[in-house]
């Protein structure tokens, strides 16, 4: 939870519920602590999801790689999201490269709201990359967030068949509980060190990470489309009358 805006949204939606009988729901079952304990049992849970569609890929992934100047001898560690250190907190992703092997490169997708230490080894693509491509020619999504909902970037990664790595925050927790493991998961304060370990653990292409990956895919297909978030909110707005 965080008391930059969650828990002011939660407070806004309660007072709405409680003036003029809005309906509430919530994108996570981690979300709901967030709510004050007498309406909790009204928020119906929606989970997101994502258009396959939209990580389709168009190109084929040497060309992208060569468009940002990368072979297939790099190893591409991708961050998608709002370039926000305390946030998003992609420094550590950065520092985490340049502590693996020449060879690896950290390449980060979106708007720079704050800007990072870039190092020799990390790329900045501007949003308008799509990022279908973009997850084709990666090696894997590495997302350090120190806390989310439900993010879209790895319910991205899990349609695309690329490994995941983040951090232990309680939604990713409860992903990995309810399903089996999704995605390879550090410590929220991970050291660099602990990140590089994690995602050299994963590029190695074990069994483990094979097995990790489709079963996340499998999942992913299943729950967490935009098809099936649709029919969620079908099925709950259908309730209401």
């Amino acid at each position: 939870p965080s008391v930059d805006w969650q828990l002011p949204v939660a407070a806004e939606a309660a007072l709405a519920h409680h003036q003029q009988g809005i309906h509430l729901a919530a994108v996570s079952e981690v979300c709901l602590v967030n709510f004050p304990d007498e309406i909790r049992q009204m928020v119906t849970v929606i989970e997101n999801g994502v258009d396959p569609a939209r990580v389709a890929a168009t190109r084929p992934r040497w060309e992208v790689r060569r468009e940002i100047g990368l072979d297939e001898s790099h190893r591409i560690a991708l961050f998608v999201g709002r370039i926000h250190n305390e946030q998003k907190n992609p420094q550590l992703l950065i520092d985490a490269v340049d502590l693996l092997g020449h060879e690896w490169r950290a390449v980060l997708l979106g708007p720079i709201f704050d800007r990072p230490k870039f190092s020799s080894k990390s790329i900045h693509l501007c949003p308008d990359w799509n990022v279908a491509n973009i997850l084709n020619a990666a090696d894997m999504l590495v997302h350090p967030a120190r806390h989310e909902s439900h993010g879209l970037a790895i319910n991205e990664a899990w349609l695309a068949r690329r490994p995941v790595v983040s951090c232990d925050y309680p939604v990713n927790c409860l992903f990995n509980l309810k399903h089996g493991e999704m995605m390879k998961l550090v410590p929220v304060d991970a050291s660099p060190l602990d990140l590089a370990t994690a995602m050299r653990e994963v590029d190695f292409g074990s069994m483990t990470t094979q097995e990790r990956t489709a079963r996340a895919h499998r999942v992913a297909s299943r729950s967490y489309t935009a098809h099936k978030m649709g029919c969620r909110w079908s099925d709950f707005l259908a309730g209401l009358f």
